[in-house]
């Protein structure tokens, strides 16, 4: 395992073994014409980042550095100041191999030290004729000029097949015929490239993994406001040493869903490119990023990766990745909620208070304007549910009633997995008070009697409370280790319209908990039906294996499929709708294709499929596909077709 006294020791004895043998070449950059026995080249090995490097490697590679690397290596060995940039771009530029240029220049300068270089800023001994080097050595205005000069030089004259000193293999050796008077420069060079790669410490070398990042600023799981700041944390661990301090970020937003429809909205979408991340900081094993949320509403999905010290990508070879997150990205004057659900502990548990709604009025506690629901208490037997806490990430104050009195209601709807069961309205509480910008409510809602789909809503006045978004929750009482509150993703909708970038689909996985389906199992996913008042389901079934070295298995019953659709808006005579259908072919035939819903009510509606195995009833959440979908034409009954 590496360390700090380790590198500085290796450090230490190559500069010692190394220091007799140095020379500066009779002159540098030119043919010499000392008469003297040297290899001729004869081959080209494969370079490999972190292997062994010879005078017969390949210098036009990749080297699998980093500029902090290599600016980690020279403060830690040699008095030269941050330098790995330059190495890097000179890399990029040439194609000549950065671990390469650093062990010459090291060689060349004697770690930094020789007068040339601090005088000339001149790190190869470039046009040092040994007739007087102090006096011909070529002067740089600065170090990182040096490094892109000599190699472009080295390049054009000793590494190109029309160069001047080409000797037929971009090796050391081959550089070595012309290059310098000492036969055994070649070699000089290549143990330096060789102790250098046991001083630097790459990123896989120091274990280092990052965790799922989470936003910390405004809240985790919640929405946040377009064109505003939130402050997103990635967690990371390590074996040995440590997150280098000198790496730096990046993100980019790729567009999910886009709202179309408003003053707004888009010409076309957004381009996904990467932002470098200014305001980072770091405590214990997270850094913490400052990043600018995109000016479009939308469900978004936020990448991040690590960079090298000078911003650029890290070598694909040493670049930890970041898992992405998924975000919805609300309109400045948008009222649209956000809620967090928890598990309340039962009454006993909770100091005997009583559960239930809070009382009206509103307290202020850092900055936060908490408003409360004018609601009847849960009963006791209820105690021990859940409990939702609404924010208001919009722009606007979302008012208590509109100017015709029409009340704001919370509404929260549990759509079960249990094919057998109807949907539930666990609660329906008008706003007691105004919910500013910034405000925040919390409610305490039964549990849902089994696995089901949580469904939080604002209604009323659509005038008054502005576009709000449901947000969707699975409440699984069966996960491993107790109950599970999942957040769902689910793609963005605003005035009817929805964009979803590469397909014409309305449709998007759901982020769901991780459950591997059961064997002999299918998929479903949504498609943009053609008819009025249809939601066409797409069905794949799971293939069947025919490897001839194991024995044929009976086909897997085809599953049934439940579809449960409910309204953005209030509730309705014909809100909620669920259907039960059966897989509509045999498995053993052709069971790829669509099944078609119609009687679906008008309007944008929550689409929720979910397949229940062959003799049960309760659908595997798991297979859990969720779409806002718009309907045209209001029908009678859900219904297969």
């Amino acid at each position: 395992m590496h360390d700090r006294p380790r590198r500085l020791v290796a450090a230490g004895l190559t500069g010692l073994l190394l220091a007799a043998a140095l020379a500066v070449p009779a002159e540098a950059g030119s043919p010499n014409p000392a008469q003297v026995r040297k290899a001729e080249p004869r081959r080209v090995v494969e370079y490999r980042p972190n292997g062994r490097f010879t005078h017969d490697t390949d210098l036009l590679s990749q080297s699998g550095y980093a500029a902090w690397m290599i600016d980690e290596l020279l403060l830690s060995t040699t008095p030269l100041p941050r330098l790995g940039a330059a190495f890097m771009q000179a890399e990029r530029d040439t194609g000549i191999n950065a671990r390469y240029l650093v062990a010459h220049a090291l060689l060349e300068s004697r770690w930094g030290t020789s007068t040339i270089a601090q005088a000339k800023h001149n790190l190869f001994g470039y046009g040092a004729y040994d007739r007087d080097p102090g006096r011909y050595a070529t002067r740089f205005p600065t170090f990182a000029a040096g490094i892109a000069a000599v190699s472009n030089q080295i390049r054009a004259a000793y590494l190109s097949p029309d160069g001047r000193w080409w000797r037929g293999f971009p090796t050391l050796r081959g550089v070595n015929r012309f290059y310098a008077s000492d036969v055994n420069w070649a070699d000089k060079v290549a143990v330096l490239a060789n102790a250098i790669d046991g001083i630097v410490i790459t990123l896989g070398e120091r274990g280092l993994h990052f965790g799922s990042p989470r936003v910390a600023t405004p809240a985790p799981g919640v929405a946040v406001a377009a064109s505003s700041s939130i402050v997103v944390e990635v967690p990371w661990t390590s074996r040995t040493l440590g997150l280098p301090a000198a790496i730096r970020f990046a993100v980019r937003w790729t567009p999910v869903a886009l709202a179309e429809g408003g003053p707004t909205a888009p010409a076309g979408l957004p381009a996904s490119t990467w932002t470098p991340v200014d305001g980072i900081t770091r405590a214990g094993h997270s850094v913490r990023l400052s990043v600018a949320t995109p000016m479009v509403p939308g469900s978004w999905r936020l990448e991040i990766g690590a960079r090298d010290s000078d911003g650029l990508p890290l070598p694909v070879t040493d670049a930890p990745p970041i898992p992405p997150i998924a975000l919805r990205v609300a309109a400045p004057t948008e009222a649209t909620i956000s809620v967090g659900l928890e598990v309340t502990p039962p009454v006993a548990q909770a100091g005997g208070a009583t559960a239930g709604g809070t009382t009206a009025g509103g307290t202020t506690t850092g900055g936060t304007t908490t408003v409360a629901f004018a609601v009847t208490p849960v009963p006791q037997s209820q105690a021990g549910g859940l409990v939702a806490t609404i924010r208001n990430v919009g722009r606007n104050t979302i008012p208590a009633a509109a100017q015709d009195g029409t009340p704001t209601l919370f509404e929260a709807w549990s759509l079960p997995l249990a094919a057998d069961r109807d949907a539930v309205r666990l609660t329906g509480a008008p706003l007691a008070a105004d919910l500013p910008a910034g405000g925040q409510v919390a409610l305490h809602l039964p549990r849902p009697d089994g696995a089901a789909v949580v469904v939080l809503r604002l209604s009323g006045d659509p005038a008054a409370i502005g576009r709000s978004v449901p947000a969707v929750v699975l409440f699984n009482p069966s996960a491993v280790g107790g109950e599970m509150l999942t957040q769902l993703y689910v793609p963005d909708l605003r005035d009817a319209s929805l964009v979803s970038p590469g397909s014409t689909t309305a449709s998007a996985p759901v982020a769901g908990p991780p459950v591997t389906p059961a064997p002999g199992g299918a998929t479903v996913s949504f498609m943009q039906a053609d008819a009025a008042g249809e939601v066409a389901v797409g069905l794949v079934p799971e293939p069947v294996s025919t490897s001839p070295d194991r024995p044929a298995e009976p086909p897997a019953a085809p599953p049934s499929i439940l579809v449960r659709t409910l309204s953005t808006l209030s509730a309705s005579a014909a809100d909620p709708t669920a259907a039960f259908l059966p897989w509509p072919k045999s498995r053993t035939g052709d069971a790829h294709g669509t099944l078609s819903v119609v009687g679906v009510p008008a309007g944008i509606r929550l689409v929720v499929v979910a397949l229940v195995p062959d003799g049960g009833s309760v659908a595997d959440p798991a297979t859990l596909r969720l779409a806002w979908v718009t309907i045209a034409d209001p029908g009678t009954e859900a219904k297969p077709h």
